[in-house]
């Protein structure tokens, strides 16, 4: 799958012709495709968008906090942070601020959501879900119809849901439980 097989997908649902490259594409879908994908890449710790990294240290923040780390440039969502690197360890309290994320946390083992837009590396229902969403934002000045729009915007709530689904059915974490009384016996 590439850029423009979505935005034809997106196209075809509004009901318009598929654009033959990417240079004939109009509606302002080429302009969306990327703030569309960002939006739906945010809105869920998405499997296959999920990366792990640790951030290095800035300045001290003024309060609340007793580190700061820069936020990776690829980060669209930060989904946990813990002290070490083991997924059962503790997840740490954390706030983000702009392109920073304030922690006490130290070291700050990071778990994000990156940036993707390329729709190579996404999974068939993501990309479908981004078709449906940037069908629904084109819709009113493609197709000229408002009520054509509302529709989309459903059908793309639906594929969101479907691909959350599938994605979720990717993923399993068994944690061991942690309490006093298990850890005494």
């Amino acid at each position: 799958m590439d850029r423009l097989s979505v935005i034809n997908a997106a196209l075809m649902k509004c009901g318009l012709p598929p654009a033959a490259s990417l240079l004939d594409v109009d509606w302002g879908a080429s302009a969306r495709f990327d703030d569309v994908a960002e939006q739906l890449l945010r809105a869920h710790a998405w499997n296959f968008a999920t990366t792990h990294a640790t951030p290095g240290k800035t300045e001290a923040p003024a309060h609340g906090y007793l580190y700061a780390y820069a936020l990776p440039a690829d980060c669209v969502r930060v989904i946990d942070v813990r002290p070490a690197e083991d997924i059962r360890a503790p997840q740490a309290r954390f706030s983000v601020v702009g392109e920073r994320i304030y922690t006490n946390a130290a070291p700050c083992n990071l778990r994000y959501v990156r940036r993707m837009t390329d729709p190579a590396d996404w999974p068939v229902d993501f990309a479908d879900a981004v078709a449906a969403r940037l069908a629904a934002e084109i819709a009113p000045l493609a197709a000229q119809s408002f009520g054509l729009g509302a529709s989309l915007l459903q059908l793309a709530q639906a594929a969101f849901q479907q691909a959350q689904a599938a994605d979720a059915a990717e993923r399993r974490e068994f944690l061991p439980m942690r309490s006093s009384y298990i850890e005494v016996r």
